[in-house]
């Protein structure tokens, strides 16, 4: 059997594969055995111990095995029908087994049946099992128990395969296995290794075996980005020292020694010949827009055409102000363009831009409309990153002309994308060290929500404007037992407290009506805006001193992190008040008052994935074979420093990946 062959038919000869099972392992960028083998299952933890004797734990995992005594049909308000099984250990420990929504259930269990039984207990009611996963014991007791010591792994099955006719692959790839690719493992190093990474029984022998297949994916990627990266090549920009001095004249402030550092990193960027992507990351009011503006005005100088896009007309318009101050009496040309732009002014906008004589625009996805061209379209600046998604970056990036353009996406925390996409050397990363002078920052806590009389005695104590802010707008019955809280539910709470001083902020509110909200907050008219994650950007409010989070465990950390930056802006420090109902340990970062945007971000990585490679998914699993961002950046970077070293990947070792990624652009898109 040739390994090397690309027809397909060729490199599945003498497997015992259907028509339709071949044609969906192509579909899935399985090119053949090796492919299989080099898709790594997932280590799953281990189960908890079998609860034998003595009461089920309370809110914990549970393991069980039991006899069904008995089927009931039930109904709860927020829940629907629900089948509840009353089931017997074998010690006649008597203990509930509840599914919710499931009427359909009560005909997959028999009175007298054995079931294994693996589910989180209930906080409140002993000896109860909420929605756990079942497994009937076809010898009732008698069943032997799973073996212990066996690593549990979870492959990911493409379609047209059940599980076991993938471990029947699985099995004849093993058999047979294709030569290392990489070149670097003898035929029997290489066939042990794939065996521990498929059938080994031990936990160490395995991440040691996913490890070095995850080396050859971690070179395989570096070679094809780093190849892809010099196709995109432009003259350097001409950033002189004289031109430097005259742009740090225009800034508003003198650079801190973590500003002028990040802007030195971006100044290398545009002048190096290959065009430029990268992550400006710093806290909130760290001077990003500054550095933005900075690098702006040094395309500008060289001949080029400069965007920004931000999410909000607020936004907008706050870089606009700043800007007119920086650049009065300069002849740098700029506007600002939003949804609200009247006709004639966006007309006029639209015709300067494309004609060249408008230097850099200003505005919101506005900027995006097909109208809206470019003359010569250099410089991309996307402020808060996080609030964009990938088809609009892309979509911007597509106005340069003729195709290429330097990318900046500003962030005080990346999406889990972007993170990756630094880390896997797609994007370089910069950071703003250090906070500005005369900014205290926010201090964090950690409550449970025991109802609104507190809330409205914290926003009481308060010497300054308050945020509340709810996962959503209205109240809703989706048959949860503790139905989320709302803007809706706490406007009508705190208005009762605080008559005449509250108002609500969401997505509905206009953008005119939001700036006047915002300035009644900032005035004092207001006592508290309750809303939605509408503030996560744009809002800056030197005075505002308390944010209050409420079921703060349905958020992402990223999220919290920029609602804790809404506070703590000024002289005053700023307090963050998370409130949840519930658990609560993933928010463990957030807590860490030393703990910056970016590592919110590695820790909301870890948590939520990363997204599409190549794809335009925010998060999510990673269409990778072997690879963990978490654990496996010691490798990446040494895969990124052997290519730049001047290493060659060989070919073989390319064909076994390159098939299975696509090859969109992964800075715009």
């Amino acid at each position: 059997m040739s390994i090397a062959s690309t027809d397909a038919s060729a490199e599945w000869q003498g497997f015992a594969l259907s028509a339709r099972q071949r044609a969906c392992l192509q579909a899935a960028g399985y090119r053949g055995p090796l492919a299989v083998l080099l898709q790594a299952p997932q280590l799953l933890p281990p189960l908890p111990p079998w609860s034998r004797e003595g009461p089920l734990p309370r809110a914990a995992l549970v393991r069980v095995r039991g006899r069904i005594v008995q089927v009931q049909l039930g109904y709860l308000p927020r829940a629907g029908r629900t089948v509840i099984l009353v089931c017997e250990r074998a010690d006649q420990l008597r203990f509930r087994v509840r599914f919710f929504r499931a009427a359909y259930l009560a005909r997959r269990f028999r009175v007298g049946s054995w079931h294994d039984f693996v589910g989180r207990s209930d906080a409140r009611q002993a000896n109860l099992l909420n929605h756990p996963r079942w497994t009937p014991c076809e010898q009732g007791l008698q069943t032997p128990f799973p073996d212990e010591a066996a690593l549990r792994l979870q492959w990911d099955v493409p379609a047209g395969f059940s599980q076991r006719s993938w471990q029947a692959l699985l099995d004849a790839c093993l058999a047979q296995p294709p030569a290392d690719p990489l070149g670097e493992l003898s035929t029997s190093a290489w066939r042990t290794a794939l065996h521990e990474l498929h059938r080994g029984s031990d936990a160490e022998r395995w991440e040691s075996a996913r490890r070095a297949v995850a080396w050859r994916e971690a070179l395989a990627m570096a070679a094809l980005l780093s190849a892809r990266r010099r196709q995109a090549f432009r003259p350097p920009w001409p950033w002189s020292d004289d031109l430097h001095r005259r742009i740090l004249e225009r800034l508003p402030f003198s650079l801190t020694e973590g500003q002028a550092s990040a802007l030195a990193e971006i100044r290398a960027g545009l002048t190096a010949p290959v065009a430029d992507a990268r992550v400006l990351a710093g806290d909130v009011g760290s001077g990003k827009t500054a550095l933005a503006l900075a690098a702006s005005l040094a395309v500008i100088a060289g001949g080029g055409q400069v965007v920004w896009m931000v999410p909000t007309a607020v936004l907008a318009a706050q870089h606009g102000a700043c800007v007119s101050r920086c650049l009065a009496g300069s002849g740098t040309q700029w506007a600002v363009l939003t949804g609200a732009t009247p006709r004639e002014e966006r007309a006029r906008i639209i015709a300067e831009a494309l004609a060249g004589r408008l230097d850099l625009l200003i505005g919101t996805q506005a900027v995006l409309e097909p109208d809206v061209q470019f003359a010569r379209l250099r410089f991309v600046v996307i402020d808060e990153q996080q609030r964009f998604g990938t088809a609009q970056r892309a979509a911007l990036m597509a106005k340069a002309a003729p195709g290429i353009a330097d990318l900046l996406l500003t962030t005080a925390t990346p999406i889990p994308r972007t993170l990756a996409l630094t880390v896997y050397g797609d994007l370089a990363i910069t950071r703003i060290a250090g906070r500005p002078p005369g900014q205290r920052g926010a201090t964090v806590e950690l409550r449970s929500f025991a109802g609104w009389s507190e809330i409205g005695d914290e926003i009481a104590a308060a010497s300054g404007p308050c945020f509340v802010v709810c996962p959503r707008i209205a109240t809703r019955d989706d048959g949860e037992l503790e139905p989320m809280l709302s803007v809706a539910e706490a406007v009508r709470a705190l208005r009762r407290r605080f008559p005449g001083l509250v108002r609500e902020l969401t997505s509905a509110v206009s953008e005119s009506e939001k700036g006047e909200i915002l300035a009644q907050l900032a005035s004092g008219r207001l006592r508290c805006v309750v809303a939605t994650t509408v503030i996560e950007v744009g809002i800056d409010i030197p005075v505002a001193e308390l944010v209050i989070v409420l079921e703060a465990q349905r958020f992402g950390l990223s999220s919290l992190h920029q609602l804790r930056g809404r506070v703590g802006r000024g002289e005053r420090p700023g307090r963050c008040l998370l409130y949840v109902r519930g658990e609560a340990r993933r928010l463990a970062p957030v807590l860490d008052p030393a703990a910056d945007g970016l590592a919110i971000a590695e820790a909301d990585l870890r948590e939520r994935g990363a997204g599409e490679l190549l794809g335009l998914a925010q998060h999510g699993p990673w269409r990778l074979r072997a690879l963990d961002l978490a654990r496996d950046l010691d490798l990446l970077q040494e895969a990124h420093a052997r290519v730049r070293g001047g290493w060659r990947a060989p070919p073989a070792l390319l064909a076994c990946y390159a098939a299975g990624w696509r090859t969109a652009s992964l800075a715009g898109g």
